[in-house]
């Protein structure tokens, strides 16, 4: 439906449903490519909640380190990468991690309701004090600089490449975009001239209208904090 004829060529991104799978398939395709046999197909077995997968039988043929977690939270941050995000709760602490980050940044269990790592499930309930609890908290940390490398700047990178334009100090902002449907959000730091950096949670529910709108009225409200 929605592309004419005669249309430009046009690029989508599509979600992979199993992640796992379509590396496995991938993988074999490329041994086949250069001339490995591979008998059978693409097999995946998953591990289940917090638990190691165990495998008494299992041969390791070649292991593939990742990058620093310092460059792959830059990707989890700069583009909002949801897959990364997932994959980084239960590989770094699980929900046990998750309650040691927010007790020693002073959150309570009745603060937040988490049950995912990206924040996709309508189940996961933060409120923005929470959120600036955990911005100072790790303001304060020795992972500061790591930290703040990893969150897009205003009008220059990552999602908010297109967001403050037209406003002269959006280089002040360096923030996390949140957004579903009907819910749009932004978290992060203002780099005030007189204040020094405030650290800063706008969340906006059941909006009427469209995201876009919504985004440029959390903008504004960022950008009036350096009026005070």
């Amino acid at each position: 439906g929605t592309i004419a004829v005669g249309a430009k060529e046009t690029e989508e991104l599509l979600a992979v449903d199993e992640p796992a799978r379509f590396a496995a398939q991938a993988l074999v395709e490329a041994l086949r490519r250069r001339g490995v046999e591979v008998r059978g197909g693409a097999g995946v077995r998953h591990r289940f909640g917090e638990n190691p997968m165990a495998c008494d039988s299992c041969e390791v043929l070649a292991e593939r380190k990742s990058p620093p977690l310092g460059e792959i939270i830059q990707v989890v941050n700069k583009v909002s990468q949801n897959l990364h995000a997932e994959i980084m709760r239960r590989e770094g602490g699980g929900r046990d991690g998750m309650k040691a980050l927010f007790a020693a940044a002073g959150i309570t269990e009745e603060d937040t309701y988490l049950v995912d790592g990206s924040g996709l499930s309508r189940l996961t309930l933060v409120c923005p004090e929470s959120s600036t609890k955990i911005l100072l908290h790790l303001w304060n940390s020795p992972e500061r600089e790591t930290w703040l490398r990893s969150l897009p700047i205003g009008a220059e990178d990552g999602t908010l490449e297109n967001r403050f334009k037209g406003f002269a100090e959006a280089g002040r902002v360096k923030a996390k975009t949140g957004s579903l449907t009907h819910v749009a959000a932004l978290a992060g730091y203002l780099d005030h001239p007189k204040r020094g950096m405030i650290a800063f949670s706008v969340m906006v529910n059941n909006y009427n209208g469209t995201s876009a709108k919504a985004r440029a009225v959390i903008d504004k409200l960022v950008m009036k904090l350096l009026e005070y």
